[in-house]
């Protein structure tokens, strides 16, 4: 008898252990999320619990899944975000309680419970869980985070790199991407971004895989960086999808494609994003071409200088890199560059840019940095073709511009009231490998707040010295064809799109003549055929609301000072 109670007492020490190996080598991460202040409490309470998705990827904790507590709810009231396609009668469940109750069963660390969707959970008679299961695809970021020490340090940032790992399933659960190493994972964005890091801990990334993958089968290219867009400023989360789908319509060059899915950052899930190609040149980048960056020598943290130079009277800004010239037989005048348009604090916040004779701040988007003859030449070719435009040299413009494509976008804005209509997020591109080159535009970006997601909503804009009244915020009349670099300085010129669309040969034959032979015929059998504006609502309305779920935008739409409104409202019949 007493050699049977030193057996049992041997074997339960060996379950206790294995318990505990268990525990420390898949429940207690080397990270942890990233909360913003008001989060720190959520985040280590004192009530914790994973469960594990992925139980043959031994030796990291990428499939690992915490549940959370969403905005608005409250303190004891827990959610756990599931992937699609798994099984949930089999998954590991880790805590740190001392001992786990759910529904009055006690489940041991490392052990299993049959969960099911969307049922509530009673969590040792003092919490409760909500499970819930998406329908998307899925991609699984892990990234080093002290949760030992659980100091708050910021592990995602929009100037600093972060190393880790990922892997992503599809809406069956199948694994698609196997389990892979992230050369460079940081935040990106401008508004979004401050939204983010201030209220809801959504970020918008920019990742850079070790090897090209083609992301969820969405484009045609394999390539090693892609964009998350967290669509924070957007609570239908689809705009940019629509947006995207009605450029393709217009014959766009270069339209991003995308996708959106669900992300799982360290374990905690972040929502739906818009995993898309990111906007770069090169031989099987979204644009097809060849920059001068690979022709310098690498520097990994070059100088930057600030210089004015001197044009008709005017002092105008740029921004250059303290690189060397490009190696022998190369010429910098017969490479690509692709610029997007900016306001002046973001564009200084860049590598490269230029102030142009008209007042429009302008970022070098590819290559990052020039050096100073190669500033100077892309920004005189810009000043030369700016020129052009608003001496309406209407001849000219035939010589120099692609003036479908600038067409093209210009209807995409109007159609779609984009805010920002060509003030910023909006790129031109000039292939100098071409023996006569031109300008292009393209490619199209950023449409959150757009088909009447407006901080300006209910709110008209007199524009001075044309007599116009414009509202984005309303589906009818002209928006971008009289937006003005700024409407608050009465001497400023229009912005370069709404200059060409005012001048009457340009919008005769090309935005008049687009419009009525191959625009309106499309879009309108766009419509049609299934209404495919109501078909991506619907293939991701659930996930979509389950991102309302844990961050409650448009309850809180409040404080983010956009006065976002639902594009159901009016823009989905604007067209």
């Amino acid at each position: 008898m007493k050699r049977l109670l030193i057996l049992v007492g041997i074997i339960e020490i060996i379950v206790i252990g294995i318990e505990i190996v268990c525990a420390i080598d898949r429940f207690y991460p080397t990270f942890s999320g990233n909360y913003i202040e008001k989060e720190k409490t959520n985040a280590f309470d004192g009530a914790t619990l994973w469960v594990d998705t992925q139980q043959q990827m031994q030796g990291t904790n990428v499939g690992l899944i915490r549940w959370v507590r969403n905005n608005n709810v409250k303190k004891n009231e827990y959610t756990l975000y599931l992937p699609a396609g798994i099984d949930l009668n089999s998954l590991i469940i880790y805590s740190n309680f001392s001992k786990l109750y759910i529904n009055d069963t006690l489940v041991n660390n490392c052990g299993t419970y049959p969960l099911e969707k969307d049922k509530t959970y009673k969590i040792n008679d003092k919490y409760t869980m909500l499970v819930k299961q998406s329908t998307l695809p899925s991609l699984y970021l892990e990234v080093p985070y002290d949760y030992y020490n659980k100091t708050y340090l910021r592990a995602l940032d929009k100037e600093k790199y972060q190393e880790g790992n990922y892997f992503a399933t599809d809406e069956y659960g199948n694994i698609i991407h196997e389990l892979g190493k992230i050369e460079k994972l940081k935040g990106r964005g401008n508004s979004t971004w401050e939204t983010a890091w201030k209220l809801f801990a959504k970020y918008p990334l920019n990742i850079k895989f070790d090897e090209k993958i083609n992301a969820f089968n969405i484009s045609s290219n394999k390539q090693k960086s892609w964009v998350l867009l967290a669509n924070n400023d957007d609570e239908t989360g689809i705009r940019n999808s629509i947006a995207f789908d009605i450029a393709n319509l217009l014959n766009i060059e270069n339209v991003p494609q995308s996708r959106i899915i669900n992300l799982y950052l360290n374990g905690d899930f972040k929502g739906t994003y818009l995993i898309c190609e990111k906007i770069k040149v090169g031989k099987d980048a979204l644009i097809k071409g060849e920059t001068i960056e690979k022709y310098h020598d690498e520097q990994s943290i070059p100088e930057f200088i600030n210089e004015k130079i001197e044009y008709n009277d005017k002092q105008l800004d740029f921004k250059y890199a303290d690189i060397g010239d490009i190696q022998e037989g190369q010429n910098y005048k017969t490479k690509s560059y692709l610029l997007e348009f900016s306001v002046g604090d973001r564009a200084q916040k860049d590598n490269c840019y230029f102030e142009s004779p008209r007042g429009q701040f302008i970022s070098l988007k590819d290559p990052e940095n020039l050096n100073r003859e190669e500033m100077l030449f892309i920004m005189n070719k810009w000043i030369e073709v700016e020129e052009i435009v608003y001496n309406n040299d209407y001849e000219q413009m035939q010589k120099m511009i692609d003036l479908s494509s600038f067409a093209r976008v210009y209807i995409l804005k109007e159609l779609c009231k984009d805010v920002d209509a060509g003030i910023t997020s909006y790129f031109v591109y000039y292939d100098g490998t071409k023996e006569e080159p031109i300008w292009q535009a393209k490619p199209v970006w950023d449409f959150d707040t757009s088909f009447g997601n407006s901080r300006y909503i209910d709110s008209n804009h007199f524009i001075e010295g044309l007599n116009i009244d414009i509202n984005p915020s309303i589906p009818t009349g002209f928006y971008a064809k009289y937006q003005k670099v700024s409407d608050k300085v009465e001497d400023k010129d229009l912005i370069f799109q709404a200059q060409l669309a005012n001048n009457q040969n340009y919008w005769n034959d090309y935005v008049k003549k687009i419009w009525n032979e191959e625009a309106k015929i499309k879009l309108l059998e766009y419509l049609k055929v299934g209404d495919r504006m109501r078909q991506i609502f619907n293939i991701n309305k659930y996930d979509l609301e389950l991102n309302e779920m844990r961050y409650s935008f448009i309850l809180n739409k409040h404080i983010l000072n956009y006065d976002a409104v639902d594009m159901r409202r009016d823009h989905g019949r604007m067209l």
